[in-house]
């Protein structure tokens, strides 16, 4: 090594506790912060394994530390792809790139030149122009890559139930569950797996503090909620939980826990409750944060029920903060490790909030926040739930275990493989090693008592076959629930008409029947004005600028011919309202619509539809047609 390297390494071994920003070590050296990175690079060509890198600075690495994780370049690529995402018009630096990561140039256009053959088939593509990086790409292509890598950070609901379990001991996260669905049940009150979890994991919140000495001190915000539903089901469900576990809750505790139950029963006296609890300026912010969250990482937050929930506990915080009274709890910290993206977007989240509302987020705050976050993301992931295979192979010297976890390795995390003392329930796909079950059991798929490539690849073209059915029998579920006959327009005559008038015909027959009020037509017209909803395949799709209807639905019109629509020749209008609690099932179900209509052979055949069960009839055809052509 020359001296400067022989500086470098001497400063990272004499301060090998903890880690060294590069721009400390510029300093010491007195040489840039490039110099700085080469030196580096230079010593672990000489040194493999001496020094260790990563987002937190620069580290020696003696006898006493665990070497650099083999994925930590797949965590760069993910944090160049982050940085790229947020600076997509603008572009970032490779040397700013090569600094915010503590790696070398070099390194920073070897991961990018990796991130490139990622996104081979993704829709995206890095463009460099000269020492400037750039993520091009469109709006659906940047949400799925972004969607692909959260849902590849783990099981959600298995892991952030392990966080949990760690910070109350030994309190069952599954019985607190089971005990806050026993005492709905017997109101006869069914809600979705992401409401049951969030209620859980605020009581069980609160359990820990409580245990800590830590309870909720009086705020006078929540007022005249004794006479509430949901407050009786409040009461309800601590009772049982306080005679289950011996944790007392004080009645300022079960009025907080009742904000947990609001619409549930779409009571509206509750609705003006969650108004008198939680500021108005507290909801505008929260609404604009997440609006630029959803902006920035291209991921769907819009669920009114994780908003309401984040804005309960926001306005917690901000009441908390006030007396210097975070929650704290270390055992949340391994989030930050186990969800890096998550955390990484619950800290964009704290910090928007923060700027906005003046209140400050120390690290438990944050990872309370990913909780919430993390059981979103896992609620939308059941949207594609993985392929159930039954297994019934031979038991002899283990081999069924053996065959499981080749099967388990093979076909991945989208599948999940029952044994054969389960068989007997539910499952998608059956497979054997047994001749006489395969000649009992039709559509069963026989494998080898060790599984040879061509068992793997037959188990693997049944498996996306039935990805595709189950796909398509929900997309179907989708058209009978939202395209509706008593929305449907006819082969209507536009010789007459214009846009405009076609619009509000449309809206008269959504107000009608209650999917929207009066006044969407001037937001519908106000979207329009912003950039005109034609398309080139024909087909115009008007809708509101805000998602504010009664109900989801679409509105359809066929023409008799086409009627000039701004820029383009249009023979069939899509008018959609969307209810913000339905957003999330709604988007699924349009996504692929807007698939369909951006092809005009579709729209073609769309608009010649003689009747409404003709056209469903012919949508229902070619979202099987679509599904046949992927892979």
């Amino acid at each position: 090594m020359n001296h400067r390297q022989k500086d470098v390494f001497r400063y990272l071994q004499s301060h090998s506790e903890r880690w060294v920003l590069s721009n400390e070590l510029a300093e010491f050296c007195r040489i840039s912060t490039r110099s700085v990175r080469n030196n580096i690079s230079k010593i672990k060509d000489e040194m493999p394994g001496a020094i260790l890198s990563s987002s937190q600075g620069y580290r020696f690495a003696n006898s006493e530390q665990t070497a650099v994780p083999s994925s930590e370049a797949e965590s760069r690529e993910t944090q160049i792809f982050l940085l790229l995402l947020k600076k997509s018009d603008l572009g970032i630096n490779i040397f700013d790139l090569a600094d915010k990561l503590f790696i070398s140039e070099s390194t920073v256009r070897t991961d990018l030149q990796k991130l490139r053959k990622k996104f081979a088939d993704s829709g995206l593509k890095i463009k460099t122009k000269g020492n400037e990086v750039f993520l091009n790409g469109g709006e659906r292509a940047k949400r799925k890559y972004m969607v692909s890598l959260l849902y590849g950070e783990g099981d959600f609901k298995n892991q952030l139930k392990v966080s949990v379990q760690n910070m109350i001991g030994f309190i069952s996260m599954s019985e607190l569950e089971a005990t806050i669905q026993g005492q709905l049940k017997k109101k006869n009150i069914k809600i979705s797996t992401y409401t049951l979890y969030n209620i859980a994991l605020h009581f069980a919140i609160g359990m820990a503090r409580i245990r800590e000495g830590h309870a909720i001190k009086a705020t006078g915000k929540v007022g005249r909620i004794a006479s509430t539903p949901a407050y009786e089901l409040s009461v309800d469900v601590s009772d049982a939980i306080s005679e289950r576990y011996q944790v007392q809750f004080s009645e300022l505790e079960k009025e907080y826990f009742s904000l947990l139950f609001i619409g549930i029963q779409n009571d509206i006296q509750e609705e003006k409750m969650l108004s008198n609890y939680v500021q108005s300026d507290v909801k505008e912010a929260l609404k604009s944060v997440l609006a630029s969250v959803e902006e920035t990482y291209h991921i769907d937050l819009r669920s009114h029920d994780f908003f309401v929930k984040l804005a309960v506990h926001i306005q917690s915080l901000y009441y908390r903060s006030q007396f210097d009274s975070y929650a704290r709890n270390s055992s949340l910290q391994d989030i930050k490790a186990s969800y890096p993206l998550i955390y990484d977007i619950s800290v964009y989240i704290a910090s928007m909030i923060q700027e906005r509302l003046d209140i400050d987020f120390n690290d438990d705050e944050i990872s309370f926040i990913a909780l919430h976050l993390g059981a979103l993301l896992e609620s939308q992931q059941k949207m594609d739930q993985p392929i159930r295979v039954a297994l019934i192979a031979e038991n002899y010297h283990s081999i069924d275990q053996v065959i499981k976890d080749k099967l388990q390795t093979a076909l991945g995390k989208h599948v999940s493989i029952i044994d054969e003392a389960a068989y007997k329930e539910e499952y998608d796909v059956l497979i054997t090693t047994s001749r006489r079950v395969v000649s009992k059991q039709a559509g069963s798929v026989f494998i080898n008592p060790l599984p040879t490539n061509s068992d793997l690849v037959r188990i693997q073209n049944r498996i996306i076959s039935i990805q595709k059915q189950v796909q398509d029998r929900e997309i179907y579920r989708y058209i009978d629930r939202f395209i509706l006959r008593e929305l449907y327009f006819n082969q209507t005559d536009p010789v007459y008409l214009t846009p405009a008038e076609i619009r509000q015909q449309m809206v008269a027959r959504l107000v009608r029947h209650h999917y929207a009020d009066k006044d969407y037509l001037e937001s519908v017209e106000k979207r329009e004005q912003m950039s005109p909803t034609s398309f080139p395949s024909g087909v115009a799709i008007p809708h509101s600028v805000v998602l504010n209807a009664n109900k989801s639905g679409v509105s359809i019109m066929t023409m008799q011919e086409s009627i000039q629509w701004a820029y383009y020749p249009v023979r069939l209008v899509v008018m959609v309202t969307v209810n913000p609690q339905e957003a999330q099932i709604y988007n699924v179900f349009f996504e692929k619509f807007i698939e369909i209509l951006s092809d005009p052979v579709n729209v073609q055949l769309l608009s010649e539809a003689e009747g409404f069960e003709s056209f469903k009839m012919r949508l229902k055809t070619l979202v099987s047609d679509s599904s046949s052509t992927v892979e």
